[in-house]
């Protein structure tokens, strides 16, 4: 019962984060695969369960990033086959080929800047 309330208390917390990036285009809350590399060693030197706590948070994190509807993610998957049955035909494949080249420049600019904001953190404070 505990592990289920806290799994919906932290899948709040990285909805709350993901609206934030989006709507507001805050990134203050969110780190990239060096934070993730330093926050896991971190959480390790700590214990077994803030270890395992931490896990079960970067496992909720994915699996929302998952169901964003971007092409790149499987939401983007569902989305475009929304669009396909609701105009009841299949998008050109030249119209997915830009989105998805699109999503995949805005992605890896996001992983980019995230890289350096780490870098920036952890070797600078």
């Amino acid at each position: 019962k505990e592990g289920y309330h806290l799994s919906r208390f932290m899948m709040n917390q990285v909805t709350k984060v993901f609206k934030n990036l989006f709507l507001k285009l805050d990134v203050s809350n969110i780190g990239g695969p060096l934070m993730i590399i330093a926050t896991t060693a971190k959480s390790f030197e700590h214990g077994t369960s803030i270890f395992l706590l931490f896990l079960s948070f970067i496992s909720i994190n994915l699996a929302l990033l998952n169901l964003i509807p971007l092409p790149v993610f499987d939401g983007g998957g569902l989305l475009f086959a929304t669009i396909e049955a609701l105009i009841r035909r299949p998008l050109s494949e030249t119209f997915k080929e830009r989105i998805y080249r699109a999503c995949w420049f805005v992605l890896l600019a996001l992983m980019i800047f995230l890289v350096f904001k780490d870098t920036i953190y952890i070797f600078c404070s």
